[in-house]
């Protein structure tokens, strides 16, 4: 895993989820110092044999950069725990969906910066409802 240029998350499988803009805070919602990017990478990589790295909650930043994060987490999530169980259609298909609105698209997509917010956004929600779909079905031991 790596940060390139400061904005460029790149994941093991060479996936990458680049920041949408670059900012300028330099203190938080709260007033404390503006957590560099690295540190928000590292709030989530450090969990990387977590299953719910995606956990880590930069409270206090920028809407862009909780979104980003949380897709670095959320991303990190499904190879952790998802990547090579064997799911039903379904669930791959929405494995498929989630990691697709994760990672940055082609050239090919024509992506632009409020689409890939609005996608990476949904990904995210998509992955927490999951979780808790999840576990729910476990506490109630549905097959």
């Amino acid at each position: 895993m790596t940060l390139e240029n400061n904005r460029t998350f790149i994941s093991p499988r060479n996936q990458k989820i680049t920041r949408v803009d670059t900012r300028t805070h330099t203190k938080d919602a709260y007033g404390f110092d503006y957590p560099s990017m690295p540190s928000l990478v590292d709030a989530v990589t450090s969990q990387v044999d977590n299953e719910f790295p995606h956990r880590q909650f930069a409270s206090g930043c920028s809407f862009d950069d909780i979104v980003w994060q949380q897709a670095i987490g959320s991303l990190m999530s499904l190879d952790h725990v998802h990547r090579g169980h064997d799911h039903g259609d379904d669930e791959h298909v929405l494995f498929s969906l989630i990691q697709a609105g994760l990672i940055d698209q082609q050239a090919f997509d024509l992506p632009h910066k409020w689409s890939t917010r609005s996608a990476r956004y949904a990904a995210v929600m998509a992955k927490r409802l999951w979780v808790l779909h999840t576990a729910e079905k476990a506490r109630v031991s549905l097959p």
